[in-house]
């Protein structure tokens, strides 16, 4: 946190300005300002820059801050881990059922059972919107393009993505790492590795990989578990042979990218199959099984900068219950499900996670046949389920069993609260298990401790048979929208219509020394009233993939003060005084800025400022450097920044001197009103990172 500068408030005499003054310069009389009011101090009067610096020193009089002592730099002197609901504007949620005017005439069918079916969201043709692919069972699978708008058209045919088969599941990754996002496509015993051409069509590249044929595929996961610098896939496997409930499940499936589109399974070197030797009461035996997977989701849950895994398990009573696979950073993962309290048997269909309680550790939902699960983390490794003190069980449905499936954390009405929507839907089962025919999907709001049923005059309660569900902003105007397929029934489109004056974080991760995606990534958001930690991950939901965007709620503030980046590859970036409402591009930088140190005055017009950075990537970068000056509110001017051309060696660190084109004379009027510099470095590809620190 950074200090706070000494401030007071004086005023010259009768009939002069306002300004802001250290308590030790002496009164500026009214002829010593410009013509723009910007106070003209004794330090090279001539010069360009010292005009711009002292102007940043001048304040008018109907716009004179009168306790600058509350004003930290970021703003930041009574932030914690904790939600800004008090900072948000009020604002009532509020969905509009949009299908028709989405242009989207999409009826799911299915075969004889009512476990499908699944969609995402991907921009395939790279032209900044959210388009849709949704999946079929008995007929064509649908590809939609937007026109940025929320409308869609029909590009299946085109794009050469409209196969016929046993479908339950579709993802959008970068799996080749070429900047285009890719299609993987889960069928009844098959993988469908659809690589984007570039030119609108995709091509089929299952072909090039070796794995075992999959049984059952109903979900996947993406993460570098390995490190490489590129997204490996995980898939789970649902029932194989076996009669209700004690079903035989089939091995889920790990498949290491080799780059080129070439997977290769590595399931069993790192112990991921999920087989265990269980009790079957039905005939008294013991037997080697693996679970019944619905859901699967890389996730670093221990904090230790690499990707564990969660699976969520159907039958777990019966069968075998939920999984935590912990990655153990060589390869290998060891199953802690019960020393981290995951190990829930339970009828899990979906996972989620986020930081629902603000203490800065990623929760988990789970959503089940029955009650659901609110698992919030401790920051030690193990979970406690907050679900029934938060109201967010579900479980039951007029006097029946509710069955939930899809379920993603949002932040709706953007007030820096976690909310949460649950795709509902019945099944068919055992008399015994019976379930609401007419269950309605619902949005639960983040109301401070607890969860809010969004009522149905604000949210259109899909009575549908819920299965999949997508969230992402399909028109553009910064909040995140849902869609949601039914099995044997028709897809919807919710339209977020909620009006706010609430503002957003809207961020687009690309890595470059980790995966192209940035999956794995952790963000720090941290704004004047708030600060909130997300992981970007990939998979969960039920069959289905969100958005690539990473969008959350800011309350009412205008501005990201700090954006902390910690990726996959052990890269951490900082961005400073991002604007709210418009997507932020964060490209992981291969050089960083590891510290500055003080200034050095050269004669009269420069100072020299020794700049310490670090080049991760495994070959040279050239770079540049970048200057800004920092008010105490957190505005900033961009001012030139001169180095000699500097090209870093492999994985090398070095100091640079960066001069900058300010008179010795302005150093201590800056230091004395607490001003702030940013220093930035900037790669070949794009990679920004920037320090801030107090002038000294």
């Amino acid at each position: 946190m950074r200090p706070i500068a000494p401030w007071k408030v004086s005023r010259i005499a009768t009939g002069t300005p306002w300004r802001v003054a250290p308590s030790h310069l002496h009164p500026v009389a009214p002829q010593q300002r410009d013509k723009a009011g910007a106070i003209i101090l004794d330090a090279r009067p001539g010069s360009l820059l010292a005009r711009d610096l002292c102007s940043l020193l001048a304040y008018p009089r109907n716009r004179l801050p009168m306790d600058l002592r509350n004003h930290g730099l970021l703003g930041l002197t009574a932030a914690t881990f904790g939600l800004s609901l008090l900072a948000s504007a009020t604002a009532q949620t509020q969905f509009t059922d949009a299908t028709q005017q989405s242009g989207i005439a999409f009826t799911h069918s299915d075969r004889i059972d009512t476990m499908a079916g699944g969609l995402c969201f991907l921009d395939y043709d790279q032209d900044g919107d959210q388009d849709l692919f949704v999946t079929a069972r008995s007929a064509s699978n649908k590809l939609y393009r937007n026109d940025g708008s929320g409308r869609f058209t029909d590009a299946t045919a085109s794009a050469g993505v409209g196969d016929v088969m046993e479908t339950m599941a579709a993802y959008a990754q970068d799996l080749d790492g070429d900047g285009l996002t890719d299609l993987l496509v889960l069928a009844r015993f098959f993988f469908r590795f659809y690589r984007n051409n570039g030119d609108g069509t995709f091509t089929d590249q299952a072909a090039r990989s070796t794995y075992v044929r999959p049984g059952w595929p109903v979900s996947a996961t993406f993460s570098d578990y390995d490190h490489d610098g590129d997204l490996d896939v995980y898939v789970g496997n649902y029932v194989g042979m076996g009669f209700f409930p004690n079903f035989d499940g089939i091995p889920n499936q790990l498949l290491r990218n080799e780059g080129g589109f070439v997977f290769q399974e590595v399931t069993q070197q790192a112990g991921v199959g999920g087989e265990e030797r269980i009790w079957d009461a039905s005939r008294n035996i013991y037997r080697n099984t693996a679970g019944c997977t619905l859901s699967v989701l890389f996730h670093d849950y221990d904090g230790d900068g690499w990707d564990d895994l969660l699976v969520g398990n159907d039958f777990g009573p019966f069968v075998v219950p939920n999984q935590l696979f912990r990655n153990d950073g060589t390869g290998r993962f060891t199953e802690v499900g019960r020393a981290a309290n995951f190990r829930i048997a339970e009828f899990n269909m979906g996972l989620t996670v986020a930081d629902v309680n603000g203490d800065g550790f990623q929760d988990v939902y789970t959503s089940n046949f029955g009650d659901n699960h609110l698992l919030f983390n401790d920051g030690r490794g193990r979970y406690w389920d907050a679900a029934p003190t938060w109201n967010a069980v579900e479980g039951t449905s007029a006097g029946k069993f509710l069955v939930s499936w899809a379920a993603m954390f949002l932040d709706a009405d953007l007030d820096a609260a976690i909310d949460l929507y649950v795709s509902n839907g019945y099944v068919q089962t055992a008399p015994t298990m019976d379930n609401d025919r007419n269950a309605p999907s619902r949005l639960l709001r983040h109301a401070g401790g607890r969860y809010e049923i969004v009522p149905e005059t604000q949210f259109p309660w899909d009575r549908d048979v819920g299965r999949g569900a997508a969230c992402a902003d399909i028109d553009g105007d910064g909040d995140e929208d849902i869609v949601q397929l039914n099995n044997r029934g028709p897809l919807k489109v919710y339209r977020n219509d909620t009006v706010t004056s609430n503002s957003a974080a809207i961020l687009a991760l690309h890595g470059t020394v980790s995966n192209r995606d940035g999956v794995g990534a952790m963000v720090d958001i941290r704004t004047r009233n708030g600060r909130q930690q997300q992981a970007y991950v990939r998979g969960g939901s039920y069959s289905s993939g969100n958005g690539a965007a990473l969008i959350r709620g800011l309350g009412a503030d205008q501005r990201i003060e700090e954006l902390e980046t910690s990726w996959p590859s052990g890269v951490v970036s900082h961005r400073f005084g991002l604007d709210a409402n418009q997507p932020v591009e964060v490209v992981e930088p291969s050089v960083t800025v590891a510290s500055v140190g003080r200034w050095v005055p050269l004669g009269t017009e420069f100072v020299e400022v020794p700049v310490s950075v670090h080049n991760h990537a495994s070959a040279a970068r050239a770079v540049t450097f970048g200057a800004k000056l920092v008010t105490p509110e957190g505005q900033r001017y961009e001012f030139p920044a001169y180095h000699f051309p500097v090209t870093l060696g492999a994985d090398a660190q070095t100091t640079v001197s960066v001069f900058l084109p300010i008179p010795a004379g302005v150093v201590p009027v800056g230091r004395s009103l607490g001003l702030w510099y940013q220093i930035s470095v900037e790669d070949v590809d794009g990679g920004r990172d920037e320090a801030e620190n107090p002038i000294r």
